[in-house]
């Protein structure tokens, strides 16, 4: 996962054209766990996220609880996960041998419907539980997102805020604000703070799911605040 000083969001390439079923690094909005989601598999039978986490802690340890389901944010429909492989299943446990050690694993779904473009991953147990929000299965998104990235990291901020503008506008039903967030840091670094505040405003008028905590981010990062 890395960091730009903008809200923390994985780069994505999009579904290639020579491996029409593969989605490389997706966007997300938030995890429970220090995890990328390395690749999604779409074949015939399965539905395979593949994820790599970072141990953070001295004496790390994890499983993958035996009830594991991906949630179509759109529709709310819940398909369970068939089975995890190269991760224990709970009670069993990993144990890391250092901090930063990388453990990855896959979770296997059944084959997830192709209009399902955005989905939470969501481990149903009672303490610790592994949560993936807002992972973005729309190519044209992911290529947008990955645009206003590339821009941002070249300093060329006029792109890097049409970029982001673009994905809020043209996909109004994704209910996470990380979009908003960018859109609001970049405005704050071109010195536009009128700007800021009338998209943190729209912000706080929407459904999206986590708006308080973004615009929480950002007062606490920015000692910005609508306010």
């Amino acid at each position: 996962m890395k960091t730009i000083s903008l809200f923390l969001v994985l780069l994505a390439f999009g579904f290639g054209e020579t491996e029409a079923q593969s989605l490389v690094k997706p966007n997300f909005a938030a995890s429970s766990h220090p995890v990328t989601i390395d690749r999604v598999l779409k074949t015939d039978t399965s539905f395979v996220v593949q994820i790599t986490l970072e141990n953070k802690l001295p004496n790390g340890y994890f499983c993958a609880g035996k009830e594991i389901v991906l949630k179509d944010i759109v529709s709310d429909k819940k398909i369970q996960m068939n089975h995890a492989e190269g991760v224990p299943v709970c009670p069993e446990v990993y144990h890391f041998k250092w901090v930063g050690e990388k453990l990855q694993f896959s979770l296997y779904f059944p084959v997830v419907d192709t209009t399902v473009r955005y989905a939470d991953i969501i481990e149903v147990c009672n303490e610790n539980c592994l949560v993936i929000n807002g992972l973005i299965l729309d190519q044209k998104l992911n290529l947008l997102i990955d645009r206003g990235y590339d821009a941002y990291t070249h300093e060329n901020l006029s792109l890097a805020l049409e970029s982001f503008q673009a994905a809020i506008n043209h996909y109004p039903d994704y209910p996470y604000g990380f979009m908003y967030g960018n859109v609001i840091r970049i405005l704050l670094e071109e010195k536009n703070v009128k700007e800021a505040k009338q998209w943190a405003q729209k912000l706080k008028d929407s459904r999206i799911n986590d708006k308080y905590s973004v615009l929480r981010q950002l007062y606490e990062e920015k000692g910005f605040s609508i306010e």
